[in-house]
């Protein structure tokens, strides 16, 4: 704890010495900020409601406001947003943060190509648009079409694209929609040869994956709520059921279910062969169990491969009747297993690839023959090729010290692809060669600017440093953590700055330190404004996040 302490100490001494000459410009341009203002409206207090817990009475004057539907918390809703939206509305350089966000921001966006059916389909966002675009081509070469436009879905732009998946033969698009931000799902499905939504409307699903097998696909829905609590009946009694194709939802086979055990949820997914399927289910963030079934054997039931909620276990693929099987069972930094159908007990389980005992496996995808891998390597990304008995190949070549976003191939496809994004680099499309494991671009944004690493004032201070938490507690590795306390896992933080110093045109800022940490993750800024140092957590899951503070209230 002392050395993080010191270690914050430090780089604020660093950003008032590499920010000594942007401070005095802004010196000479310090805008007068007046005092806006803010008369709160009253919030009814409830005296009558209390509850008993351990034979403690607690109180609860709000919860009246639990119920978003009637009037007086919509009254009470729409005073609270007059105040908030009229104090922001005064803030004088409010306009001006928006317009540069909005330049900074206009620009292309790819997601990384998949292919399904002998064809392509790549996301894009041309900058501005609330939601990316489906786009479709014959080929890597070819001109891309329009398929699906989830910003037409609704008037108001408020009903979104969630889930999809294609059919093996690539005829159809199944796809999910949400409306308001809602978990609710309604799946429709679209030929894609006639470019048509078809009869079939799939509704009340909600958690829940896509996944064809055949003419139909899997899904998992909830029984209907009662009219008037569709936004707040309790998740119970979730359940994967299977959908034929052109058939009334209500002739849907019940796929599993488990009802002595309402609170778990279910999910569903077959193999790219779609020669197995497995049932995941779930009852918190961590830890789950796992079924598999071959659905080319009449009659078979679901074998367990996990039966307890202790470990996280997915299915990645399989290599004939063998599952390969991504876990963090007796390997923190997770590892891929070979699961053998005919002998799925634990006792049998072979390892594939082992855990790396310093990186973190985060995910793997076949390939080509063979297998790329994810990691997170000193708080960025590296991809690894292994082949299918597991022997190390080769680390593919990144462009710089970045993160991958997404990585998609086929078994029988020597191309693989993945986004990749940095600093320096906004998220550009990398097609993979699977023979020669050589990268090339596939699809890169244009910029109106020139992102620079060198920063410009007159320190030239150019700094990484990386410091190491050990474990005090496995048990507890998933616990949020802030930048004042350690993660309870290994983790590695590494701060780099600054990496870019101007946000709005006239008005010089020193950013960015950025700390990154595997499992669970946070991001921390120091704010030497007014207010002092300032740490900003921000847990989360295997993720990269950053946080920037600018020197002064602009």
């Amino acid at each position: 704890m002392k050395a993080l302490y010191t270690l914050f100490f430090f780089l604020s001494i660093l950003f008032l010495t590499a920010c000594e000459s942007g401070n005095k410009q802004m010196n000479a341009q310090t805008m007068e900020f007046k005092q806006i203002p803010v008369t709160y409206p009253a919030t009814r207090k409830d005296t009558g409601i209390t509850d008993q817990y351990f034979g403690t009475e607690i109180k609860d004057p709000y919860r009246w406001l639990e119920d978003d539907q009637s009037a007086e918390t919509k009254d009470w809703v729409q005073k609270q947003n007059i105040v908030t939206f009229g104090y922001l509305s005064q803030i004088p350089y409010r306009e001006k943060i928006r317009k540069r966000l909005e330049q900074i921001w206009n620009y292309e966006k790819y997601g990384t190509p998949f292919k399904e059916g002998g064809k392509y389909y790549f996301f894009k966002n041309d900058g501005l648009q609330n939601q990316s675009v489906l786009y479709v081509q014959d080929n890597p070469d070819s001109e891309p079409k329009m398929l699906l436009d989830p910003n037409t879905f609704s008037a108001d732009g408020t009903t979104s694209l969630q889930e999809l998946d294609f059919s093996k033969d690539g005829k159809y698009l199944a796809y999910s929609t949400s409306k308001g931000g809602s978990d609710w799902r309604t799946i429709f499905v679209k030929d894609l040869k006639t470019n048509q939504l078809l009869a079939d409307q799939i509704e009340w699903v909600k958690f829940s994956n896509i996944a064809w097998q055949g003419d139909g696909f899997y899904y998992t829905r909830f029984p209907e709520p009662a009219e008037g609590a569709e936004l707040t009946a309790a998740n119970k009694f979730g359940a994967v059921y299977f959908h034929q194709l052109g058939a009334p939802q209500q002739e849907d086979r019940l796929v599993y279910s488990d009802k002595s055990h309402p609170d778990r949820s279910f999910g569903a997914g077959v193999t790219d062969d779609e020669r197995f399927l497995f049932v995941s289910g779930w009852v918190r963030t961590i830890g789950n169990v796992l079924y598999f079934k071959d659905l080319t054997k009449t009659g078979s039931g679901f074998t367990p491969i996990s039966a307890t909620f202790e470990k996280d276990f997915s299915v990645v693929d399989n290599l004939a009747e063998k599952l390969i099987v991504l876990t963090n069972q007796s390997a923190p930094n997770q590892r891929l297993l070979l699961v053998d159908t005919n002998r799925p007990g634990a006792g049998n389980w072979e390892t594939l690839i082992p855990e790396d005992s310093a990186d973190v496996l985060q995910s793997a995808v076949v390939c080509g023959g063979k297998i790329v891998c994810s990691y997170l390597h000193n708080a960025s990304s590296a991809l690894r090729v292994f082949d299918l008995q597991g022997k190390f190949l080769r680390e593919v070549n990144l462009p710089e010290i970045g993160a991958v976003t997404a990585v998609s191939g086929k078994k029988d496809e020597q191309q693989a692809f993945f986004g990749f994004t940095s600093f320096l680099r906004p998220t550009t499309i990398y097609a993979l060669d699977m023979n020669a494991l050589e990268i090339k671009v596939f699809k890169a944004p244009k910029l109106d600017f020139t992102p620079t690493l060198s920063p410009p004032n007159r320190s030239g201070i150019r700094a990484k440093t990386a410091q190491k938490f050990r474990c005090s507690s496995p048990a507890k590795r998933t616990s949020p953590t802030t930048a004042a306390t350690p993660p309870s896992c290994t983790a590695t933080a590494a701060l780099m700055f600054p990496y870019r110093r101007r946000f709005l045109p006239h008005e010089p800022f020193c950013w960015k330190t950025t700390a990154f940490m595997r499992w669970p993750t946070f991001a921390a800024g120091v704010n030497l404004g007014k207010n002092g140092t300032r740490p900003a957590p921000n847990a989360g899951n295997k993720t990269y996040s950053t946080t920037s503070f600018p020197l002064r209230n602009f």
